[in-house]
């Protein structure tokens, strides 16, 4: 028998109403029982009143002025009876409500017991627990690894962009330097000069170049002649 969530929220609810009304029903008992307070408040003061007329009376007054004092006592207290009699009915009633509501917290405790027994609901388990949480432990970990590369790769892009600019800028004042530069030879004439060394240090270029093109050629025949004793050698070798 299974008993749904649902079904279990609606007995608590209505247990809490029958609740509220036998909370209601006892505010209105409290009150009524301060009503009777002030009752046998003034019911006190009768009984001091008779307790005077009994020392008056031990005093050695007649039996006809005792009869007159008690009629005039119940003369000013003509409702006695009736507020010992609503006295004992409210004594009643507020036993009938403590009995009402222990046995209505016994049911409501069994009924309870019951609905959560039936339910049995199935507990996760401990090793799957323990796996979720490892798994989401090494989720983070691998997350703030990706941080920190974004921020390492974040740092040496803008350390790059950095160099960049400042290489820019580098060249930007060379240029404007070499720009200068050149306005000043043309001004002063050193811009011919300027030309008839680069052509001599052109051929210079050509001199070394043929200089090493015959070395090379050197360094080849050196080796033709190095190989040639080895294979007459070999030729030797074969005819004995």
């Amino acid at each position: 028998m299974s008993i749904s969530l649902e079904q279990i929220i609606m007995d608590a609810k209505l247990a809490a109403n029958r609740l509220n009304d036998q909370s209601k029903f006892a505010s209105s008992l409290y009150f009524k029982c301060l009503v009777l307070n002030k009752k046998l408040e003034s019911m006190r003061m009768l009984q001091d009143d008779t307790e005077a007329l009994n020392r008056v009376a031990r005093a050695g007054h007649t039996n006809a002025e005792l009869v007159m004092l008690i009629n005039r006592e119940n003369r000013e207290n003509p409702h006695m009876r009736d507020i010992q009699q609503e006295n004992r009915e409210l004594k009643a009633c507020l036993e009938d409500y403590q009995r009402t509501m222990e046995h209505i917290m016994t049911k409501y405790r069994e009924h309870t017991q019951l609905k959560v027994l039936a339910c049995k609901p199935e507990l996760p388990d401990v090793r799957f627990l323990h796996q979720k949480d490892e798994i989401i432990k090494q989720q983070n970990e691998k997350i703030l690894e990706m941080a920190a590369v974004m921020q390492k790769a974040a740092a040496m892009d803008e350390e790059l962009v950095h160099k960049e600019t400042e290489g820019l800028v580098r060249l930007v004042r060379e240029n404007e330097g070499l720009r200068e530069l050149l306005q000043i030879s043309r001004q002063f004439g050193s811009l011919n000069y300027g030309q008839d060394h680069m052509e001599k240090s052109s051929q210079t270029d050509d001199v070394s170049d043929d200089e090493k093109t015959i070395e090379e050629k050197k360094d080849a025949d050196s080796e033709k002649m190095e190989k040639t004793p080895h294979v007459q050698d070999v030729q030797e070798m074969s005819t004995e």
